[in-house]
């Protein structure tokens, strides 16, 4: 079982996370606009995003939907006004309110699981739709972050990552019908320099691998090289589930 868990990581690690996702703000496009395309959502949704950390999901939202922020932290920008405050088991959104719900790649720093699920429900309107997108248990992806990052990051990373009978079974328990598939697609980048520091910063890799190291990581996650990009082959399991 971990020791340290959302909280209390983006406390010390999210000043860093923050910078990543601002300097490069569309390395992540394929990420984000995959799980969009998932919830498919209707004109004018009320769209729950939690955790948010500094609220990257609502610049590729409409403006017809409405974007709901919240965090576990406050730890992403200080002076960020668009993400509320909460913690994993209490949300302070109405009843049966939200039409969609989204908690990407941060379930595997969540403690209270069962808890938060049914705390999620709670927001969600009759058949509204709540999409965990996350790292899927024995993926390249764990390998990185549970064994590169957590030897380069001084807290280190132990995330618990989806294991599909468990996780579905606590959804199928909190009251939701759930599908799952596994999307692949890539992070991009003008150069591998600018992908290096990226990773850096996002994955707080504060001591210091050599660039070899990291290159190596990155290398095995795969890699994409165009006339105009580099790219970094990323994926995640997804969730879909739908409030009964």
């Amino acid at each position: 079982m971990p020791d340290k868990f959302y909280a209390e990581i983006f406390a010390q690690n999210g000043n860093s996370y923050h910078q990543a996702m601002q300097t490069w703000p569309q390395a992540r496009d394929q990420e984000f606009n995959t799980a969009l395309a998932s919830l498919n959502l209707a004109q004018g949704a009320h769209v729950l995003d939690v955790p948010a950390g500094g609220g990257y999901l609502q610049r590729y939202l409409s403006d017809s939907h409405h974007y709901h922020g919240f965090d576990f932290s406050g730890g992403f920008d200080a002076a960020h006004n668009i993400v509320e405050n909460c913690s994993e088991t209490k949300i302070d959104i109405a009843d049966s309110s939200m039409d969609a719900a989204l908690c990407l790649a941060s379930l595997h720093h969540i403690e209270n699981r069962s808890e938060f699920y049914q705390e999620v429900r709670r927001t969600l309107k009759p058949n509204g739709v709540f999409l965990i997108a996350d790292v899927v248990a024995g993926s390249p992806q764990d390998g990185f972050l549970n064994t590169f990052v957590n030897q380069w990051n001084s807290l280190g990373h132990e995330g618990v990552f989806i294991d599909l009978e468990r996780d579905q079974e606590a959804l199928v328990n909190a009251g939701f019908s759930c599908d799952y598939s596994v999307q692949h697609y890539h992070w991009q980048f003008r150069s591998s320099a600018e992908a290096l520091e990226y990773f850096r910063l996002l994955f707080t890799l504060d001591r210091q691998p050599s660039d070899a190291l990291l290159t190596k990581a990155i290398t095995q996650l795969g890699e994409k090289k165009t006339s105009a990009a580099y790219c970094v082959r990323w994926s995640l399991g997804f969730i879909k589930a739908v409030k009964r």
